[in-house]
């Protein structure tokens, strides 16, 4: 990953952003006994992943009468802050309901707002019902994935050392110390949730490295 978000490419963050961004059924319906995760439980999980990358979250909503019946369509955009023309858009439908036990008109509009605009935003974020995950075989490709990068990160934290003349394990605390700055959670580890900022700080480093190699190149 390049030293500046504003130099990475828009989709890849976008792909980042999807990667760790985890929003696991929290809530608890005590009606019907089951677990789920509402829009602004979403919203909450992308806030900060998307401040760090440089994303812009918007919502809206438009009503859309279809075979007269009312429709809440959610628009959920994801914009790149350095260039707002780069931007994904993902639209969901939630159909009101005629009447609904125990809320008034405005609230059964809001809670279909509520409903589509989550499925906006698990179409954007690439967010599953969570059955595929508790697989060995999903688990196992998010486990050598990980660790594929993790490897390759080490290289190149390993050759920058190198190049700086530094101990490698001195600059993975560094790292860790920018991870806590930018996440505000201590950590001794790369893990899947601070891969991409101990990255963005190897690749600080790199550009160091390079800036200190042209300096010593123009002074002989």
């Amino acid at each position: 990953m390049n030293a500046n978000m504003k130099d990475t490419p828009f989709y890849e963050r976008l792909l980042m952003a999807q990667i760790y961004l985890k929003a696991p059924k929290e809530q608890k319906n005590d009606f019907g006994g089951y677990a789920f995760r509402s829009a602004e439980d979403i919203e909450e999980k992308a806030k900060p992943i998307n401040k760090l990358l440089g994303l812009h979250l918007t919502l809206s909503d438009e009503m859309i009468e279809v075979g007269g019946r009312v429709y809440v369509k959610a628009t959920a955009i994801l914009r790149n802050i350095y260039n707002p023309e780069e931007k994904e858009v993902v639209t969901a439908f939630a159909r009101e309901s005629l009447s609904k036990k125990g809320m008034d008109d405005s609230q059964i509009t809001g809670s279909a707002s509520s409903y589509a605009r989550k499925y906006a935003l698990n179409g954007l974020y690439l967010i599953d019902n969570e059955k595929d995950a508790d697989t060995n075989e999903f688990n196992q490709a998010i486990a050598d994935g990980f660790n594929e990068a993790r490897g390759l990160l080490l290289n190149r934290l390993n050759k920058v050392a190198d190049e700086m003349g530094q101990d490698v394990n001195k600059l993975l605390e560094f790292a860790f110390k920018y991870v806590e700055k930018n996440l505000k959670e201590k950590t001794n580890e790369i893990t899947d949730r601070n891969i991409f900022l101990i990255e963005k700080y190897v690749g600080i480093l790199e550009e160091k490295a390079k800036g200190n190699k042209e300096k010593e190149e123009a002074s002989e």
